[in-house]
């Protein structure tokens, strides 16, 4: 009997609920689970790439007021006799806004500035020996460009451009007691390059070379200027 008494205890079943097998687990919720898994990997990726996108690209709308270094060449004045003296320019400086749209690997801009050089030294004029001139050259410029983007890394680009528009340019001239002023819109054009760095969100900071060219007026020949400019702006 004591025989009987411990087999049968040692037959029962152990306490708690009994283990359902992984087969027992109902299909909806498993296939919800992998779902809900999928989904959270598919979210991280897309905003993983977003975020490399928008650092990478650097593309949307732009204004970037500049300011810089004007470097002239000599400006040729040719007088009503047909002689021609070379006037030498002192370097100014120039102000402006440009605004545009950039692309992944492109860009396009417009841009409104002004600049002003001055000129002075002493010509030696056949007839009347060594004299004394001064003077100023002043333009407001307005430019449409385009050109290619190099992203270089996450914040920080490479512009390569060109463009073309009109500058309203003035000459006041001197020369001993004879004053000369000219003044007309005259086509120009640019070639630039230059970088531009993000260093935050919609914060934009860059450096830029243009090689501008404007026709030439009546009495005084084209003239050839070296801009060299720091532009801070922003990215909407």
């Amino acid at each position: 009997m004591l025989l009987d008494l411990q087999f049968i205890r040692s037959r029962k079943a152990p306490s708690g609920p009994p283990a359902v097998p992984p087969s027992f687990i109902p299909h909806n919720e498993r296939r919800l689970k992998h779902e809900r898994t999928g989904s959270l990997a598919m979210e991280s990726v897309d905003s993983t790439a977003e975020s490399i996108s928008k650092q990478i690209a650097l593309e949307g709308f732009y204004l970037l007021p500049f300011a810089g270094l004007v470097v002239p060449e000599d400006l040729i004045w040719t007088t009503a006799l047909g002689n021609s003296f070379a006037l030498a320019e002192e370097n100014g400086w120039g102000v402006g806004l440009r605004g545009g749209y950039s692309g992944k690997h492109w860009f396009a801009e417009g841009d409104l500035g002004w600049n002003r050089t001055k000129m002075g030294g002493t010509l030696e004029i056949p007839g009347f020996g060594l004299m004394s001139y001064d003077g100023k050259i002043s333009g407001f410029g307005f430019f449409f460009s385009g050109g290619a983007k190099f992203n270089l890394g996450e914040q920080i680009s490479l512009l390569l451009g060109l463009g073309m528009g009109g500058m309203d340019q003035t000459i006041d001239f001197s020369l001993e007691t004879l004053e000369d002023r000219q003044d007309g819109l005259l086509f120009a054009y640019q070639f630039f390059t230059g970088l531009v760095y993000s260093p935050s969100d919609h914060l934009l900071l860059g450096l830029r070379y243009r090689f501008l060219g404007v026709e030439e007026i009546t009495s005084y020949s084209s003239r050839d200027l070296h801009l060299f400019e720091l532009n801070a702006g922003y990215e909407f």
